[in-house]
């Protein structure tokens, strides 16, 4: 190999290995991160039905993340979530999430198979309870506010004002996972800090090995 090609290789070489442990130990960016909140949507019991209108901005719609809370109590009724197009009553996508995996004022993570045509579509999912009972049933986080202007809370089926917290991805190709490496990097130098420190250690062991050869 020429010497003045290496340190190209090297840091190709570099910056891949970096991208696979950010794709393997970290999320990437959500399409949407509705993260604000000033209070919970109320208990979800019986007939209730709570839910969330968004448009998706990419294709490959692949999972939403709904913050629930608990109220600091161990419920005992599993919750269903059902995802469809705004203007379908055919679901897409229906899981039961069992009550003991919701963590209190957490994310909870729903994946699901792509969906290949998302990019502009509208879609409601829905979370309901019928088995749960007052002081025995969860909530999720709301926003009074308009924080997500292209959608809307759902509350049994109609507008509500205000917009649940919530998080959508997508597929990830190569390409975005690297968009979504730099782009994580500009915004947060904390995150960054490791990268640097491993850089570091790389660019060492590297040298060390090429001093070696020679």
């Amino acid at each position: 190999m020429r010497d003045e090609i290496k340190p190209f290789i090297t840091g190709v070489i570099i910056f891949t290995i970096l991208c696979i442990i950010y794709a393997v130990t970290l999320n990437p960016a959500p399409m949407i991160s509705q993260d604000l909140h000033n209070q919970p949507i109320g208990e979800i019991y019986g007939e209730k039905t709570v839910g969330q209108l968004f448009i998706s901005p990419e294709d490959k719609l692949t999972r939403i993340d709904i913050k629930f809370a608990t109220y600091e109590r161990q419920n005992s009724n599993d919750v269903f979530f059902v995802l469809k197009e705004a203007q379908s009553e055919e679901s897409i996508v229906e899981k039961i999430i069992p009550v003991r995996e919701i963590q209190n004022n957490e994310y909870h993570r729903i994946n699901f198979n792509s969906i290949e045509q998302s990019k502009g579509v509208a879609y409601t999912f829905t979370i309901s309870s019928p088995d749960a009972e007052p002081g025995n049933a969860i909530t999720i986080w709301h926003s009074s506010e308009d924080e997500y202007s292209p959608g809307y809370t759902l509350l049994n089926n109609s507008h509500f004002e205000g917009d649940l917290t919530f998080r959508t991805y997508h597929t990830y190709t190569p390409a975005d996972l690297i968009m979504s490496f730099i782009h994580k990097c500009l915004r947060d130098r904390l995150f960054f800090l490791p990268y640097i420190f491993l850089i570091g250690a790389l660019v060492l062991l590297l040298l060390g090995i090429q001093k070696r050869r020679v």
